[in-house]
């Protein structure tokens, strides 16, 4: 069930445009309510989807970030840009994990209306597969 979130059907018809099933795809409005989590989200955060959706999302992957770092991402995406990097994330279980990330700015008419990250973890001798 998804949340009462402006423009959620926009901003989940993206998600589902960026999931290409080889990564997680997570998608939020812009003050961050998880409005999908796909089958490679709840691989890698630990999170079920049902669980997930409706929270906000660094409360269900949160970052190792400065917040200064966080409102610099956050004002770029905002201005429409997208932002890839990486960031030191959480799992459920507090296994600390370093993501490659790209976060894609969802607009609807002039505004940007949320936010699409595609994710992968990074491990020792390659990324975390599958």
């Amino acid at each position: 069930m998804q949340p009462n979130v402006p423009h959620v059907d926009v901003i989940v018809a993206e998600a589902k445009a960026r999931d290409a099933g080889i990564a997680a795809v997570i998608a939020t409005d812009i003050v961050g309510t998880i409005v999908y989590w796909n089958d490679h989200a709840v691989e890698l955060y630990g999170w079920p989807s049902h669980e997930a959706i409706g929270r906000n999302v660094l409360d269900v992957t949160p970052t190792y970030t400065s917040a200064e770092e966080a409102a610099r991402i956050m004002e770029q995406l905002r201005r429409g840009e997208s932002w890839t990097g990486e960031f030191i994330a959480q799992r459920r279980d507090g296994e600390r994990i370093m993501t490659h990330v790209t976060d894609l700015p969802v607009i609807a008419g002039t505004d940007v209306v949320g936010v699409v990250g595609v994710s992968r973890a990074e491990r020792r001798g390659g990324p975390r597969t599958a």
